[in-house]
């Protein structure tokens, strides 16, 4: 019966060894099969992550093309210096609402009637018939979207102003036209774009 018990202790320990070994391999299996599960979990979050930004680079590139189209459309004709000194020329020859003897005044001669503090026939101050002209002329003329703002100066030969025009906000580009003298009168216009 001794044998009998021993034999079953020698049994019951290589059970309990066979049961220890068998929960190891199970434990390494689990952590080598949780190992492969982390690695294609994160392989899986790298392909999500690359398609994302792909997705995104798509969506840009897109955005871009249809950009560029729009702002392609609306190209609007830069301003040359030559059109600022023919429009000076052309405010010039305009005739305006004063008269004096010999019948309506263009602008020309209104400037030399309003340095002069002389009035038109119908009493008119020239000055203020000078600068409404000059004022409707120029809103209606420079309406282009390029045009951010316009500034005319028109002074004396001793530097007193005797009109000066502004509207909108001045930038650091603009054209200018040339001084024009007119009887000791300078006329300055610039347009800011």
């Amino acid at each position: 019966m001794y044998f009998i018990i021993k034999m079953n202790k020698k049994i019951l320990r290589i059970n309990d060894l066979h049961s220890e070994r068998a929960k190891r391999a199970q434990n390494k299996k689990s952590e080598i099969t949780s190992l492969y599960s982390k690695r294609a979990q994160n392989k899986r979050a790298q392909e999500e992550m690359v398609g994302f930004a792909l997705i995104m680079v798509v969506v840009a590139v897109i955005l871009l093309i249809f950009l560029s189209f729009i702002l392609s459309n609306h190209k609007v004709k830069e301003i040359q210096s030559y059109e600022v000194d023919s429009f000076i020329s052309s405010v010039l020859q305009y005739t305006s609402n004063c008269s004096d003897y010999s019948g309506k005044l263009p602008i020309r001669d209104l400037i030399s009637k309003c340095k002069n503090n002389q009035r038109c026939l119908d009493e008119k101050e020239s000055c203020d018939v000078l600068n409404k002209t000059i004022s409707e002329i120029l809103s209606k003329s420079w309406k282009s979207p390029l045009v951010k703002a316009y500034e005319l100066n028109i002074t004396k030969e001793n530097q007193e102003t005797l009109i000066f025009l502004k509207k909108g906000n001045k930038t650091n580009t603009f054209k200018g036209s040339t001084p024009q003298v007119i009887n000791q009168v300078e006329i300055e216009f610039r347009v800011y774009y």
